[in-house]
């Protein structure tokens, strides 16, 4: 099991024993004279300092989890399909979002504080590999001393044809959210056609606008071609409500149906595929992972780019004591660059096929509000295809033996 704890507080190096008569490495030191300290205070200049670390790859870690669930057992898809673990990862993900808001004392929208009042209490089933992505986010101390916290949009509260949950009509101003956090508007939209009678294969986005170019494409968090479904799993979902045409909500325009939510928990309940914990997500420490300080960059010469080709991690300070952290870096990629200006690279991270300029212009705006310092590559790690590492970082969670 990864320690995110260990994540978060690297363990120092330990001091190995000197020779009798011998001075250790540092003793000529001046500063270790502490008559300097005299007089000195030190203070932290800002120590508020945001960042805006993304969630662009726990959709395919759910995908990756829902597939070692029916791998155990295979009548799970009896009760759920892929699209119900997206959903159910995406509302854990906003819980604990809204929660660190709260926590960082923002000031909280009408529609964030009325969920945290109706989840305060609520407990839920959350896998391992959802946990990690939960804990990574909040506030840090980095090696330097300083203190980052982690900065996110509003809980998404735009309606698209009827139902709420987005973050508004894709645009240059909207992209790289849909890119980099998935949204409830999205995956409960994803929700409707798999309970529907579409086929397998792709179906038409509610955020799609051909006369304005607008065609979304799997970039877009949540948005994935149908699989085959079993019948017995639509009725899960009719239960709470859910038709391909109605989609009830505790709280207007959100996206949330808690009581979805609290029934897939329930079926999570009973799977010993990963590590299981109950949890009130809003009793979680406002800490994070150090994890959320540390860049991936992809490899553009491949022909897969971004989170599913050849990327690496790199940060202002390493060591093999943080391999750890940037390894779960490569996994979850709370700081991935978009790289690549060819068309046919940009199609590896727009969430439309065809872009405007300022998409691209804008793509990495969002990596741009950590400190400069922490994007300058001092340390980088190996290079790893990222969508084989994720996959077997999944399946070193498992805790059932094959």
């Amino acid at each position: 099991m990864i320690d995110p704890d260990a994540i978060a507080r690297p363990r120092g190096r330990q001091q190995q024993p000197q020779p009798q008569g011998q001075r250790a490495p540092g003793d000529d030191d001046p500063v270790r004279n502490s008559v300097f300290a005299h007089g000195i205070g030190i203070r932290e200049v800002n120590a508020n300092r945001r960042m805006t670390p993304a969630a662009s790859s726990l959709i395919e870690v759910s995908r990756y989890v829902y597939r070692e669930l029916i791998t155990d057992d295979f009548n799970i898809q009896k009760s759920i399909v892929p699209e119900y673990l997206d959903y159910y990862a995406t509302a854990l993900l906003w819980f604990r979002i809204t929660k660190l808001k709260c926590l960082a004392h923002d000031v909280l929208t009408q529609e964030e504080e009325r969920l945290l009042s109706i989840i305060t209490g609520c407990s839920l089933y959350v896998p391992e590999p959802f946990m990690l992505q939960l804990l990574m986010f909040g506030r840090i101390q980095t090696l330097t001393g300083a203190h980052l916290c982690s900065e996110f949009p509003p809980l998404p509260t735009e309606v698209v044809q009827g139902f709420g949950g987005y973050y508004g009509p894709i645009s240059a101003d909207t992209h790289n959210l849909y890119e980099e956090i998935p949204c409830l508007g999205v995956t409960s939209e994803s929700v409707r056609h798999s309970i529907s009678n579409d086929p397998p294969g792709r179906y038409h986005s509610s955020l799609e606008r051909p006369a304005d170019n607008i065609i979304p494409n799997e970039n877009l968090l949540g948005f994935k071609p149908l699989g085959a479904r079993c019948e017995e799993a639509k009725n899960f979902a009719f239960f709470a409500g859910i038709t391909s045409e109605e989609f009830p909500v505790s709280l207007p325009n959100t996206g949330i149906n808690l009581d979805f939510i609290r029934s897939i928990s329930g079926i999570l309940s009973r799977t010993k595929t990963f590590k299981t914990t109950r949890l009130d997500i809003t009793t979680m420490a406002e800490s994070g992972s150090i994890t959320q300080a540390i860049m991936q960059k992809p490899i553009p010469a491949t022909e897969t780019t971004q989170k599913r080709g050849e990327i690496y991690s790199f940060a202002n300070f390493g060591g093999q004591d943080l391999a750890s952290a940037y390894g779960l870096g490569l996994v979850y990629t709370p700081n991935l660059f978009k790289e690549g200006l060819t068309p046919g690279l940009i199609a590896e991270w727009c969430c439309i096929n065809t872009p405007p300029v300022e998409y691209i212009n804008n793509r990495n705006d969002r990596r741009d509000t950590i400190p400069p310092g922490y994007r300058e590559e001092v340390f980088t790690s190996s290079t790893q295809s990222g969508q084989q590492y994720r996959q077997h970082m999944v399946r070193m969670m498992l805790t059932t033996k094959r």
